[in-house]
């Protein structure tokens, strides 16, 4: 009986514990269960948007576009409008513990349960530049090697 009135109290102080609440943070307010793709902050910090990212927004089951509220809004703006064109939901979640999460989720509003969802990193060279670039640096064009 004390366990229970505990419990009680405990709930009516600090309100209802919810199922899998870390796993909710991580994902942006949503469960890992419903995710189609999981961008981090550093992915969604590059310029420009990613294929993987067009290509999950086109998803039948895609309905949702979360992305982290501590990034820059520059940083957010085209993930914003490719979310408006497809007339998909965009939110932006603010947590209190923003390190603990991804930077961009595209999610549906049903459980589809993917093994993969985390975006892949693009290889990069030494010079520092992508290889599907396929530019050479400045420098290197004016020494010619």
């Amino acid at each position: 009986m004390s366990d229970e009135v505990n419990e009680h109290l405990q709930n009516e102080i600090h309100g209802r514990k919810l199922p899998n609440e870390a796993e909710r943070r991580l994902y942006l307010d949503t469960y890992r269960e419903r995710v189609i793709l999981a961008l981090t902050k550093k992915q969604v910090m590059e310029k420009g948007i990613r294929q993987e990212v067009l290509n999950a927004m086109h998803d039948q089951k895609a309905k949702e576009v979360l992305v982290d509220g501590h990034l820059s809004l520059e940083a957010l703006r085209p993930y914003r409008k490719a979310a408006e064109t497809r007339r998909m939901s965009y939110r932006r979640v603010t947590l209190d513990e923003p390190e603990d999460s991804y930077g961009l989720v595209v999610a549906s509003d049903t459980a589809i349960d993917r093994e993969d969802v985390l975006a892949e990193d693009e290889p990069e060279t030494e010079a520092g530049t992508s290889e599907t670039d396929g530019k050479k640096p400045w420098w290197k064009k004016l020494l010619g090697i």
